[in-house]
This record gives structure tokens, sequence and C-alpha cells, in this order.
């Protein structure tokens, strides 16, 4: 047996180059804990499964932490191209600060603030080499869940855009390659489940998709929730990840709307404040002190169009951090952003003195509207308000015009912010992609004489979950495309399991060979039964992923791994003596039965997903009974026109 010391280190320790990993965890009998305190790392990894031994950091640095049984408090992450943070159970991260990860690399390759993609063992052969499969990929096994993950008040800005090349980035004869970052936070379950995973008052600043939250393959999610997350312009595609996983919970998602100060402090009689602009916009500052005011510009945070532009160079040329100085030894600060005069904010306050501090009222617009004007169809009488409380009211008679990338709504620079739409009496048709991207959309109005949605008109509205449509209302396809909130909601919502991942090094990483009756997934026990485990049928080989509990235990089928040449979707099935009811069919989810000649789908199924017949190339017959299931619509799922279409009694 190993005897451990509890380790506690109060000054600056430097690890340097050296990698930290702690070695024979598995003969550790009693709770340790490791203390670090101001100390830098470059690479750290603890073990992946449960441990007795845990680590926790606090005001330290790191490239990259990987692995479990951890706790950070006001540490910092970032530096290299790499992901930040890999954690995999038990962590949990308060107060911690990610950036500064876009240099680069002799080759191309992708990184996250945070990525969770779950652990399984490297096949390895007698002499420890990895064994490949027969594409020469590497392969996996015993995959174990990501569990138990926390963060609470983390801080990333690590914008999508290429920073110079530094001398270190050069490698010779090789053309350096950007790394570009894919997400902030990335929730990615491909071989194992992922609950119990929660991100709370966070501010994320960056990505291609700020949030990706999905799980492919045989993977799955639940119990994962964004809780008061503001998000900054730094992002290059969205928000959120089209393809989001159903089992995803978002709360409170809003953009941040003005400056941000993370600490005021003295200096030698000098008050001097750490501001942050995540906005696409030059920002004033204004400061308001016992012995006078100061007025500041902050330039305007980087955008995707920002690539490649002066003044955006390196990380240290964002608007991340920059000390402004309050000269005359002041003894209170007031602080507002002042970039619109009817929407002002004060963001921060210092005080040193014991007493309440009052200001006089300064100048400021007595109107509350920030923007208004014409948006009706071919002239129509049509016009739109918008206030600073991010109400958007269209008004007056007739149709909304239809917008796209040449014609973009009005409203289109304050489209992060718009909380609530009212369309009044009199407006007969909501235009094409009117609130395409308006994430912070909630609630949407509609009066009476509204008698068309055109197509994509709320695109992209993810967290849209209140809205009235009349039942003479005329919806035309895609209006709602990504309104996750109102496509869950009302059922709407096709969580089609994709073999294709943006993140092509996190699609490499844990491979495996092995059945679905793998560790850490539940057995048939009504008492594990939740939404989004995995069940698997031995006697078919279909492989179910469960899509609610509620009234009784409803199933998706996402996989057939016996090669049948007769396959037989029914709508209700006994799995080790449990009785469940199979409604809806995944994505390619007869792909992996390429013998398959008939398909027969049972009554009590409701939905196919599209891609669901793709490369079945010799099936030549599928059999419905159920009559929604006509020809146009299997065909948009990916069946042949040579495959035999037969309705069935």
């Amino acid at each position: 047996m190993l005897t451990w010391v509890n380790m506690q280190q109060e000054n600056n320790i430097d690890f340097g180059e050296c990698s930290l990993k702690p070695n024979k965890e598995d003969n550790i009998t009693d709770d340790i804990s490791l203390v670090y305190k101001n100390c830098r790392f470059e690479y750290v990894s603890t073990s992946y499964p449960d441990s007795k031994l845990k680590s926790k950091f606090y005001n330290c640095s790191f490239y990259n932490f990987k692995g479990s049984n951890a706790y950070f408090e006001r540490c910092a992450f970032g530096g290299k191209p790499n992901d930040a943070l890999n954690p995999f159970r038990n962590v949990k991260v308060k107060d911690c600060y990610f950036s500064n990860m876009n240099h680069y690399l002799p080759k191309d390759t992708h990184v996250d603030g945070t990525q969770i993609y779950g652990y399984a063992e490297l096949v390895r052969d007698e002499n420890g080499d990895p064994i490949l499969d027969a594409k020469g990929k590497r392969q996996y096994i015993n995959p174990l869940d990501a569990k138990n993950i926390k963060f609470d008040n983390c801080r990333y800005e690590i914008p999508n855009i290429v920073y110079e090349i530094r001398p270190e980035d050069i490698v010779k004869d090789e053309e350096p390659k950007v790394a570009t970052i894919n997400a902030c936070l990335m929730v990615q379950l491909e071989y194992s489940a992922g609950y119990d995973i929660h991100f709370n008052n966070c501010i994320l600043n960056g990505g291609g998709y700020t949030i990706y939250s999905h799980a492919g393959r045989i993977g799955t999610l639940s119990d994962i929730s964004f809780d008061n997350i503001k998000v900054g312009a730094g992002r290059s595609y969205g928000v959120i990840y089209p393809d989001i996983d159903p089992d995803t919970k978002i709360n409170n998602l809003n953009a941040t709307d003005s400056l941000y100060i993370g600490s005021a402090f003295k200096e030698n009689g000098i008050l001097k404040l750490s501001v942050t602009n995540d906005t696409a916009r030059d920002r004033k500052l204004k400061v308001i002190t016992d012995k006078g005011e100061n007025i500041f510009t902050i330039k305007a945070g980087p955008t995707d169009k920002t690539l490649n532009t002066p003044g955006y160079e390196t990380f240290d040329n964002m608007p991340f951090d920059i000390l402004k100085q309050v000269p005359g030894d002041p003894k209170y600060a007031v602080c507002f952003d002042v970039t619109d005069s009817n929407n002002i904010k004060q963001i921060r306050f210092f005080n040193e003195t014991k007493e309440e501090v009052y200001i006089d009222k300064f100048n400021s617009s007595e109107d509350n509207v920030l923007l208004s004007g014409k948006c009706g169809f071919k002239n129509a009488d049509v016009s739109f308000t918008l206030t600073n409380d991010y109400v958007l009211t269209i008004s007056g008679n007739g149709d909304m015009d239809n917008y796209h990338s040449g014609n973009i709504p009005p409203w289109w620079e304050y489209r992060d912010f718009i909380k609530k739409v009212v369309i009044e009496d009199g407006v007969t048709c909501v235009g094409a992609f009117s609130f395409w991207d308006c994430f912070a959309l909630e609630e949407v109005v509609l009066a009476d004489s509204v008698k068309q949605i055109n197509g994509k008109a709320f695109k992209n509205c993810i967290t849209l979950s209140e809205i009235n449509i009349a039942d003479d209302v005329k919806v035309i396809e895609e209006a709602f495309v990504g309104a996750f909130k109102y496509a869950v909601a009302n059922g709407l919502y096709q969580n089609e399991e994709n073999n294709n991942t943006s993140d092509s090094k996190a699609s490499n990483t844990v491979k495996n060979n092995t059945s679905v009756d793998k560790k850490d997934t539940i057995k048939i026990n009504k008492k594990q039964i939740k939404v989004g485990s995995i069940i698997k049928d031995k006697k078919t080989g279909f492989v179910y992923k469960v899509t609610s509990v509620k009234k009784g235990y409803n199933l998706k089928l996402i996989k057939c791994t016996k090669k049948s040449k007769i396959i037989k979707v029914k709508g209700k099935v006994k799995i080790d003596g449990v009785n469940f009811k199979v409604t809806s069919i995944g994505k390619k989810a007869f792909r992996t039965n390429k013998n398959a000649k008939v398909i027969y789908i049972y009554k009590g199924i409701t939905n196919i997903s599209k891609g669901a017949f793709k490369k079945c190339k010799k099936l030549k017959k599928v059999v419905v009974k159920n009559k929604k299931f006509t020809k146009k619509y299997l065909r948009k799922r990916g069946l042949s026109k040579k495959v035999k279409y037969v309705i069935a009694k």
C-alpha cells in the first residue's frame, strides 16, 4: 500500500514544461486531497474513472487539464492551441477564466474552451502499440459515462479569429496552420452517456458556435443545462449548434449588451478599472467620481468580420480587460455604459467611504425608443418600433417585408437583444427571415389579423417558447427551423443521430467496436430507465434510445446491428420483461444493415427522421401500416424511387 501525504502549496510554484500526472491511483484506499495554490502548469492529467485521489487548484494557470476528481477556483486556462479543459467526472469549476487560444500549428486543428467527450480505453497489442481497425483507425473499449460536472461564474474570451504568427509557431519547411475555435463549451458524447452536467452564470464570447451540445453515434445526453448565460459577439456562425440535443435545458440566455468591468482597484492613488467589450460596437464608459467625470471609448469586440483586420492581430489587441485609469485618488466611482443615451446602464460601483453615495441625474434621453422605421412589403403601410427594454412592435396594415442576405431586417444590429415581438392588429403576414438569429427572443404576440408566417421567419430563435398561432394561420415550411425550445415544446423536434461532426479531432478521439452493452450504460431496470438511456434488444439486434418516461416508456429505433434481410419495426416490444412503445425511427437507423431487402413499419410508429433509409442499396420493398407515411414522406426520409411502396391494413 502506498503512503500519501496531503500537499499544500502556499507559494508560487512553476512546474515549467513538465507534465503532471499522478501514478498508481488505484492503490489509494483512503480519501486523499492534493491542494495546489498559485501554481503554473502546462499540461495536467488525472485518472478518468472515480478515484480516492482529489486534486484542488486555487489561483493556478494551465494550458490544458484533462481528467476527473478535481476542483478549480480562480484559475486561468489557455495560451496554446489545444482544448483548455477536458473534464470527465466529478469536476467543479468556479470563477475561472479561459482565453488566448487562437495560435498556429504545423497542421490544421480544432480546439474548444471546454470539451466533454467521455472516455474509453485504447485497444493495444502485447507490445503496448495501438491496434488499428480495417480503416487504419484506433479502436477503443470500455467507455465510461461523463457525469457530475459543474461550472459556475466562468468567463470565456476565445473569439474565433486568427492571431499573428509567433516565432514559436514556425516549423522549418512547414506552413503554419491556424487552430480554429469550435466552441466555448462543447458537450459531445459519442460512445457513452453524459449526464448531470451544468453551466451556470457564465460569460461566453467566441467559438464557431458558442455552445455545442449534441450526442452522436450511440452516445446519449440527459440532465444537461445552461442557465444565466451571457453571449458575446465573437462567434463565427451562431450561438448554439443547430442540431442541439433535446435533453439540453437552456434558461435565461442573453446577449452581452454593455461593457463589463471585471475588477476595480486602487494603486498609488489611481483607480484602475479592468474593462471588456464583448459587443460588436464601440462603446462609451462614463465614470462619475467625487473628483469629477471621465469618459472613455472602448473599441468594438472582435467578430468574424475582424479576421485579419488591423488592430485585432493578437490577443493583446482585443478589448479584453483593458486597464483604464481614473486619477485624483477618488473615494468612490459610479461606472455607466452610456453608448445609447436612451439605454444607459450602471455596470460597476466602487466605494471606499462608509457612507451612501448619491449622484445627480446626468443628461439622458427621455425617449425610450432605440430604433424605428418602415418594414412593409412593396410599400405596405407597416412600421416597427424597438424600445430600450428590447421589445419590438410591428404595426400598420398589410404584409411585412421578406428579408434575405441582400435585404437584412432594419433591426438586425439589435437582433441579439430582442426579447419580445408584438405584431399588432392590421399586419397580415410575417415576412421571411424577419427574426432570423434573434436568439434571445422568448415571446411573440400575434394579432388575429396575421394569416401567414413565411419561411424561416423565426429561424434560429433558439429560446422562443411562447407564440400564439391561430388555427387559420398558414405556416410556411421551415418557418421555425432552428427554433429549439419552440420545437421541443410543440413536439416538432427531431434530434437526428448525426455521424458527421464539426470537430474532426473529437470524432476520432473515442472509437469503440464493442457492442452497446457497455459499462455505465443501464441494464433493463425500471428504476434506472430515464430519457436518453440506450436499450438493446439482443433478440432482434435493435438498439433504441429512450425518448419519454411520462406515460410508459417510449423508444426511438437508432440502429439495427443484425444483418437481416427482413426488418420488422413494431410499435410495441418487450425486452427483458419490460414493455416499451416504439414511436419513432432515427436518422440512419437502417444504414448498418446493408442486407435489408424488406422493411415493415407497424402501427405505433409516428415519426421517421430524415435519412433513415439512406444507403439501403439492397432494399426492394417498404410496407407501412400508418397512412401518414406516404410515398412522398418516405422519399424525403431517403427512400429510393426504385423501392416498392406498400400500405398494409
